[in-house]
């Protein structure tokens, strides 16, 4: 965890999709878990053509988390991923549009995958 910058005793929670996936709703339930969670952390993936890392930032300054929430920095490679998701305590689901890749990614990995029961993508 050292080597990724993370807390060596804190849960870690992750998601290593995109953020534009990630609904307000969703990433308010998130800060949500954090609250009630004193010694977790939320990983999340810095992607170089967004402006998330910006966003969430100051989303979590407003709410006083800005320490409990850490970015690494993105890579196109998926054993990087592998390596990343091995050092994570729970995976974390884009319910609304399905984390597909990066969901069986963290699932091969042991690692779980916390989702909400619904029906998400439907045929038009």
């Amino acid at each position: 965890r050292e080597e990724f910058g993370l807390p060596a005793d804190a849960f870690v929670l992750v998601y290593l999709g995109k953020m534009v996936k990630v609904e307000p709703l969703l990433f308010a339930a998130w800060l949500e878990i954090l609250h009630h969670a004193p010694n977790t952390v939320l990983w999340l993936i810095d992607h170089p053509k967004g402006s998330a890392r910006r966003n969430i930032g100051r989303i979590v300054a407003d709410v006083g988390l800005s320490d409990r929430v850490i970015f690494c920095p993105f890579v196109p490679r998926t054993e990087e991923n592998f390596r990343r998701l091995r050092v994570a305590n729970a995976s974390l689901d884009a319910v609304v549009w399905g984390s597909h890749t990066t969901a069986v990614d963290a699932l091969y990995a042991n690692l779980p995958l916390v989702t909400c029961a619904g029906r998400c993508l439907e045929p038009v």
